[in-house]
């Protein structure tokens, strides 16, 4: 069980994920997008902390491509090359 005041973005990355598999895709990307924000939070917090948000970004926007959220998607994706510019040619995005 997750609280509302709960700071673990693992645990809502999972969830998310989790959520994503049985194909309740909203709900899925609220859990994931919980997941960024508290990483985002802590790395504004901390100046030498890395958001911890690679899958969250990659799952959210492929999750809202499947739902033809297309503006949405294209955001978490824009996100994911800032964050980690380095790193997404040795992944595929979806």
């Amino acid at each position: 069980v997750i609280s509302l005041t709960d700071e673990n973005s693992s645990a809502f990355q999972y969830r998310g994920e989790a959520q994503i598999s049985l194909s309740n895709f909203n709900e899925g990307i609220i859990d994931l997008e919980k997941a960024i924000e508290i990483e985002e939070r802590k790395s504004k917090e901390i100046s030498w902390y890395t958001p911890l948000s690679f899958n969250s970004l990659k799952m959210s926007g492929s999750a809202k491509l499947l739902i033809n959220n297309f503006l949405g998607a294209l955001d978490s994706f824009e996100k994911l090359v800032a964050i980690y510019p380095n790193t997404l040619y040795k992944q595929s995005l979806l």
